[in-house]
This record gives structure tokens, C-alpha cells and sequence, in this order.
């Protein structure tokens, strides 16, 4: 039988510690996610944490949306024009991102990850803005 503290399974005696909240053996408590069963942040999430509950709201409300979407299809029968304009550029959003977390170290953690998003989600409801004008003058697509 395994036991949490099994002197033979190594990778056991590095888990065991992280998932239980014991610190008796494994990696010291600044280095664990846990002590005693509580959830430690360590200095990374402290850092980004405002990008985590950003980044998590948009999700959640982009997943209640599409279910809704889907539950109740919209009567606009360009709907669809919308939504893939919104992923094409929420797509480039993302490419954004992750370029400038990368390269733009001149800039606060947070700033990094979320300047991208604060510029194009502005441009991506002034774009689909003036498609919804466009298409409802005309009835149709161009």
C-alpha cells in the first residue's frame, strides 16, 4: 500500500505534500500552493491576480453568451457575421498578448497582459457597431 509519506515513490513524496497541504516533507512552504489545507498565493499570483479575475469574468461571460446564443438564437440573421468578426479579432487580441508578455518587460506584469485586450475590445464593439448600421441599411450583407 502507497501512503502519502512512501520512501520508494519519489514522485509521490513531491505530490503528496502540494495536494494534502502537508509540509512535513516536499518543497519548502514558500514553494507549495498550500499549508495546511489553505490556499497560499505565492508572488507570481499576487502579481497577476488582477489578470486572472479579468481574464476569468471575460470567459465566463463569453460562455454564458454563447449558451444563451445558442438556447436563443438572436432574430438579427447576421448574427453569426458578429460573432466571427468578435473571434477573428478576439483571436488577434490574444496574439497580442502573448507577444507583448513576452517581449514587453519595460512594462508592469499586469499592463502587459491586459493593454492588448483594453484597445481591441473597445475596437471590436465600434466594429461590429458599424457593421449592425451597415447591414441594417441595407437588409443584407455587401
Amino acid at each position: 500500500m502507497i501512503t502519502a509519506h512512501d520512501h520508494t515513490n519519489p514522485s509521490l513524496n513531491l505530490a503528496a505534500p502540494v495536494l494534502t497541504g502537508d509540509d512535513r516533507e516536499g518543497p519548502p512552504p514558500e514553494h507549495g500552493l498550500t499549508h495546511g489545507g489553505v490556499v497560499r498565493p505565492n508572488p507570481v499570483w499576487v502579481q497577476l491576480s488582477v489578470v486572472a479575475i479579468v481574464f476569468g469574468v471575460i470567459g465566463v461571460a463569453l460562455a454564458v453568451s454563447d449558451i444563451w446564443k445558442f438556447m436563443h438564437p438572436p432574430a438579427d440573421q447576421n448574427f453569426w457575421w458578429y460573432a466571427h468578426m468578435g473571434g477573428m479579432i478576439g483571436s488577434y487580441i490574444a496574439a497580442v498578448s502573448a507577444f507583448s508578455v513576452v517581449n514587453f518587460h519595460f512594462l508592469p506584469p499586469a499592463v502587459r497582459w491586459l493593454w492588448p485586450s483594453a484597445i481591441g475590445v473597445p475596437g471590436i464593439v465600434i466594429w461590429i457597431g458599424y457593421y449592425q448600421r451597415r447591414f441594417g441599411r441595407k437588409g443584407k450583407p455587401a
